[in-house]
């Protein structure tokens, strides 16, 4: 039986074969919307969220700085995940749970 987190990174991992821009996707054709749990995230889980490699995940996140706040260890906190989201913007297939 998979656990919640083997689920949520099954579904980051296949993000990027169901990019709107992708080369066998027709035009007009309606993506699944994925849906991404609202809990604390690493930078690398968001980077791959967002379908970025770290480092420009991170340039991105550094603009944001003040807003955020600081990380609790490794983690962004469910706050500062909501304001990542809402100054990023998610892309139309991803949901929030």
């Amino acid at each position: 039986m998979e656990t919640d987190k083997e689920t949520t990174n099954k579904k980051i991992m296949t993000m990027k074969n169901e990019q709107p821009n992708a080369p066998d996707s027709k035009e007009g054709e309606q993506k699944e919307k994925i849906k991404v749990p609202l809990k604390p995230y690493k930078s690398k889980d968001l980077a791959k969220i967002y379908g970025v490699c770290g480092k420009t995940f991170h340039k991105w996140v550094k603009e944001l700085k003040k807003e955020i706040g600081k990380r609790n260890g490794y983690y962004y906190s469910i706050p500062q995940v909501k304001i990542i989201f809402s100054e990023l913007l998610l892309p139309s297939w991803i949901e929030v749970e």
